[in-house]
Order: C-alpha cells, then sequence, then structure tokens
C-alpha cells in the first residue's frame, strides 16, 4: 500500500548544507517493506544526483548545490523472487534497479542483468511508472518551498532576471507587462528557461498557461535602486575605526540615506506580503493587483528622489 508521501527541507543558515527528511504517515503500512528513492537537482541542471535507502528518514544532500532545488522521492517496493514486467522498479541490498525487459523469478538484482542500477539519469522510467498520487515532488528556491506549477524567477544581473517554467511543457508562450498592466511583448521560454533583461527598476508580471490554466508570477527589478544605497553606505562609511567624520557633506548623506531606506523598507513589506500571499498560486485578483500597483508607485517615487540627490 503507497502512503501520501511528505517531506520536508533542512538545511543551515548559511545553506552550505541540506537534508531531505521523511516525514509521511506510514501508519497504514510498515516503512521497513519499502525502499525511499530521492533524486534531487539544481534546477537549471539537467542531470538528477540520487540518494537512497530501506528504513532511513533523514537523506543529507551535496552541498555543491544552492537551494535551488527540485526534489523527487519514490516509494519502492522491495525486490522479492517473481516475475516482474518491462519498466518496473524494486529496493534490493541498497541499490534501487529498473528493468526494461522485464524479468524472472530467477533473476537477481546485482547478478541479473536484467536489472539496471539507478544512476539519476532514469527518473523518466521512475515518472512513468509512478502516478503523481504515488511521489511527492517539490521544488525549492532559495530553501523555500514553492509550489510545482509555480514560475521560479532568478536574477542573474543588472536588470536582468532567469525565469524557469515547472509545468512540464517546453516553449510555452508567455507575456509580459508592467504593474500598471501596460502590454510589454510576447514572447516563448527556450525549454523551460526565459532570460528577461529591462531597461530601469521597476515591478513586472509574466503570465503564461498550461492546458487551459493560467499562470501569473511578479518580477521585481531593483536593480539601480539597490546600487544605490550600496554607493551611499560606502561613501559615508569611515575610513578609520574611530568614524569620527561629522562634516556637513557626510551628514546629508546620512540622512538622504535614512529617507531613501525608510521608503525602500516599507517597499519590501509588501513585496514580502505580495510574495507570501500570491507566490505559486497564478492568481491576479484586485487585492494583488493593489499590492503590485502601491509597490509599483512606490518604487516610481523613490527612484525620483534618488536622481534628485
Amino acid at each position: 500500500m503507497s502512503v501520501d508521501l511528505k517531506f520536508k527541507l533542512i538545511t543551515d543558515v548559511q545553506a552550505e548544507y541540506f537534508a531531505v527528511t521523511d516525514i509521511s504517515d506510514w501508519s497504514s503500512d510498515t516503512r521497513a517493506n519499502w525502499g525511499l528513492i530521492v533524486f534531487y537537482k539544481q534546477y537549471t541542471e539537467t542531470s538528477y544526483s540520487i540518494v537512497a535507502s530501506e528504513d532511513q528518514e533523514e537523506w543529507n544532500m551535496s552541498d555543491e548545490k544552492d537551494g535551488d532545488l527540485e526534489i523527487l522521492i519514490f516509494q519502492v517496493p522491495l525486490w522479492t523472487a517473481t516475475s516482474f514486467s518491462a519498466g518496473d522498479v524494486v529496493y534490493y541490498n541498497g541499490v534501487f534497479y529498473h528493468t526494461t525487459a522485464g524479468a524472472t523469478s530467477a533473476d537477481v538484482p546485482g547478478v541479473s542483468s536484467l536489472w539496471i542500477a539507478s544512476d539519476g539519469d532514469d527518473v523518466d522510467i521512475y515518472l512513468t511508472k509512478y502516478s503523481e498520487t504515488v511521489y511527492c515532488r517539490k521544488y525549492y528556491r532559495n530553501n523555500e518551498l514553492i509550489p510545482q506549477g509555480d514560475l521560479i524567477v532568478l536574477k542573474t544581473g543588472d536588470h536582468a532576471f532567469e525565469v524557469t517554467n515547472t509545468l512540464g511543457t517546453d516553449g510555452l508562450e508567455y507575456v509580459l507587462f508592467d504593474y500598471k498592466e501596460t502590454y510589454i511583448r510576447t514572447s516563448q521560454f527556450i525549454g523551460h528557461v526565459a532570460n528577461l533583461t529591462f531597461e530601469e527598476d521597476g515591478v513586472y508580471y509574466m503570465k503564461t498557461a498550461e492546458g487551459g490554466v493560467y499562470y501569473v508570477e511578479a518580477i521585481y527589478d531593483f536593480t539601480d535602486t539597490d546600487a544605490y544605497i550600496m554607493k551611499i553606505m560606502s561613501e559615508i562609511a569611515c575610513a578609520d575605526s574611530n568614524c569620527e567624520d561629522t562634516s556637513p557633506e557626510n551628514e546629508k548623506k546620512v540622512a538622504n540615506l535614512n529617507l531613501v531606506i525608510s521608503l525602500y523598507l516599507m517597499i519590501e513589506r509588501l513585496v514580502v506580503l505580495e510574495k507570501y500571499k500570491y507566490s505559486g498560486s497564478g492568481v491576479r485578483d484586485a487585492t494583488r493587483f493593489t499590492y503590485t500597483n502601491d509597490i509599483g508607485r512606490l518604487l516610481k517615487k523613490l527612484r525620483l528622489i534618488i536622481k534628485k540627490m
């Protein structure tokens, strides 16, 4: 009997390591009767790594990943001496195997060439074998859970963003517009990835569709605003540890920085609220429009203040 697989991601503050912990309810079955195989990769990678166990509850992952992860867990039966069909998978002596030609009770995994050890490249066999009601799949961005079907936004440079869709279809069409819902352009994902560049700071939206369902995600570009704050902070920082620079020019920079940061923190708070409530939902209702419209207007005001300083 399959159980409702559930797991959580554990990481340290610096995200130098991460682990997956099984938190499934096994009261309806015996955990030792099954092997759990965990496939994981950075969402921008094409190849999966795997970890596996028969009765283990936590798996430590490679510390080379950066927290932008796709993780899949499958519940796989232990091998027994019986017949198997092509595409079946089993767990035996600490290793997961699949067969592409079927196997008899005499074909023992690890001995018979009909059983092929899983290495991460055979994830499609598991996806074909098991429906989504059996396996558990999650996406994480900076170690935070992202609902499946979301658009994953990654800032890659000044005014540059990479958006990855997790919807399963290559080449989806998308539309970009700003916080006032002004149309910008229509284009397509290259595979599952779209690389975007904007001319200036602002609040933007990407909209795409899969199977008649629309997905919408906000993109916040604070490139120039962040650069200005860092510039002023660097300029007012004292060259010595006594920090005795009280010149009028330096005091003015401090005052300017206080004003900018006050408004910036207000904007950040609205961004957090918007993402907390709507990220991954695909919803673009009146309340979300109010959030993003306020963020867009405040950011525009902040940019005008910065230009006058």
